[in-house]
């Protein structure tokens, strides 16, 4: 619950080393079992179904203010469901549940992002160079995620 989105990427950071530690300890703690994201998967994926109906300049704000934090745990999707180390830490159901309400609008919010900055609709203050190619990492990492 930090409001600082590059601590809140640190966090996501640490989750994911301390799966991996459990995992080769062979540990039966709480990272690793499905059970430590019963709760979790709301902090991590958050719903962001509401980004849809956002407009291009609060969409920018959002962004600029929380990019290393979602940049950051497309990269932990794509580690948790990207091979079989570790989906099985995933509790059923999670796959479909995330790609609702955090894949599908966050991927919807970034083109529109894109297109908004394509077309020159925001005062970037000469940014805009760096977020389209954080939108494109984005896109790119989640597009990979195997949520299906």
């Amino acid at each position: 619950n930090c409001m600082f989105s590059s601590l809140q990427a640190c966090a996501v950071t640490w989750l994911r080393e301390e799966m991996i530690a459990a995992r080769k300890a062979g540990s039966k703690g709480r990272f690793a079992t499905p059970e430590c994201f019963d709760g979790l998967q709301y902090t991590l994926f958050q719903d962001l179904v509401y980004l849809n109906e956002t407009n291009s300049v609060e969409l920018w704000e959002y962004w600029v203010q929380n990019a290393p934090f979602h940049l950051q745990v497309a990269n932990f999707a794509l580690f948790l469901f990207g091979g079989q180390d570790y989906k099985d830490l995933a509790p059923a159901g999670m796959a479909a549940a995330i790609e609702h309400r955090y894949v599908n609008p966050l991927l919807s919010a970034a083109k529109k992002l894109r297109e908004a900055v394509e077309k020159k609709e925001l005062d970037g203050q000469e940014v805009e160079g760096e977020v389209l190619m954080q939108l494109d990492i984005l896109a790119d990492t989640l597009g990979r995620v195997p949520l299906q």
